[in-house]
């Protein structure tokens, strides 16, 4: 562990700064009483990509069903209102920092947006076989 103090111009501590050790973080993270979370380093690379494939997904899903609902005789105005939402909703939260941020949040967006993403094939492929 290596201990910084900076001083202002009069030689007062302005500020501390603490670098801790990987190999020693845990042992510190007890004596301040805050948990110490295991996180495997690929985790946020797969959830960033998980997310990313998703959230595409959706915009692309949607961008094609709005098109081929919009070339029907009588396209279903409520389907393409919904279309139009969830492609929305999905280039928000792709432009949103924040949906990228930490693993609990990704993991949170894929655990929602991957059943969302399959109900939406499933009826791309039932409009198909119709």
């Amino acid at each position: 562990m290596k201990v910084e103090f900076l001083k202002d111009a009069q030689g007062n501590t302005e500020s501390v700064h603490i670098n801790v050790d990987k190999a020693e973080w845990p042992d510190v993270a007890r004596q301040l009483n805050v948990p110490v979370e295991e996180v495997n380093p690929f985790d946020q690379y797969r959830l960033t990509e998980s997310l990313n494939s998703i959230l595409n997904g959706l915009v692309a899903l949607s961008s094609r069903e709005q098109l081929l609902e919009e070339r029907e005789r009588t396209p279903d105005k409520k389907r393409l209102t919904e279309l139009d939402a969830l492609q929305w909703e999905a280039l928000k939260l792709l432009d949103d920092p924040h949906s990228f941020s930490s693993v609990v949040q990704m993991q949170q967006l894929v655990d929602h947006y991957g059943p969302v993403l399959q109900e939406q094939k499933k009826k791309s492929l039932l409009r198909k076989t119709a």
